[in-house]
């Protein structure tokens, strides 16, 4: 019995090593891909870093600025409620506004840094030292620091005609900026 091999050792070989080259460009194309999928996902995960400090950034000017648009005509009414020694009303405006959200406290001194109205009624009748909290109170112009990244602290001067009444002290919370990466 002869029996007749179509494929003869020699061919046999041949397709062996076809067979391991095509793996081997197959395994080669496979991990150089993923190389570049690595590569492309650590540069989007920068990116995104980049673009979340820099979104993070503008929201904490964005909530600095809508604070001072708020403590000018704030200052405006308690200027004008202090010259008629009508510390009823300021006491009305600051325990309203301190009930919005991000208000932590608000207060209010007189012309030798004495808390004459607060929302925290511990503090009134106290020298402003007691809170705690150092703040340039003899400032001509309205200052806003972030403290700790956690809130602002923001003072302003409130001026009569021809000298200093007071300040108005602000303690706001920041809102908080969540962010959501999706893989």
């Amino acid at each position: 019995m002869n029996s007749t091999n179509p494929y003869p050792k020699k061919s046999r070989k041949g397709i062996y090593a076809i067979i391991i080259v095509a793996v081997a460009i197959i395994a080669a194309i496979w991990i150089w891909k993923e190389m570049q999928l690595r590569s492309l996902k650590k540069e989007l995960a920068k990116h995104a870093v980049e673009m979340e400090h820099q979104f993070t950034q503008q929201m904490l000017e964005i909530q600095s600025q809508d604070l001072r648009s708020i403590i000018k005509p704030l200052v405006w009414a308690v200027r004008s409620e202090m010259v008629k020694n009508n510390l009823a009303d300021i006491d009305f405006y600051i325990n309203e506004l301190v009930k919005d959200k991000g208000f932590q406290f608000i207060l209010i001194t007189d012309d030798k840094d004495i808390i004459i109205s607060s929302t925290n009624k511990k503090w009134e009748g106290s020298p402003f030292e007691v809170i705690g909290i150092s703040s340039d109170l003899s400032s001509d112009s309205i200052i806003i620091n972030l403290s700790n990244n956690n809130f602002y602290l923001a003072s302003a001067p409130i001026m009569g005609f021809n000298n200093r009444l007071g300040t108005l002290l602000i303690k706001y919370a920041i809102q908080p900026l969540i962010f959501e990466v999706k893989e």
